[in-house]
């Protein structure tokens, strides 16, 4: 089974702290499971894993 990957934008400050120091200010991260509406993502750098929304949330967007 191949490795489902999305590309993410910080939208708040928090997720911005998030992106900078444990995620290496690296866009893509890893689906590690769907649920409903939701995926669970988990970084490049493996040391950041996070629920959000499909389409994003307040504290992630999605970009293409």
């Amino acid at each position: 089974m191949k490795t489902e990957f999305v590309c993410v934008k910080p939208r708040s400050i928090e997720a911005q702290d998030y992106f900078v120091y444990d995620m290496d200010s690296l866009h893509s991260c890893s689906v590690a499971e769907r649920e409903d509406d939701r995926l669970h993502l988990k970084s490049i750098s493996g040391r950041y894993f996070f629920w959000m929304r499909e389409g994003g949330d307040e504290h992630w967007e999605v970009i293409k």
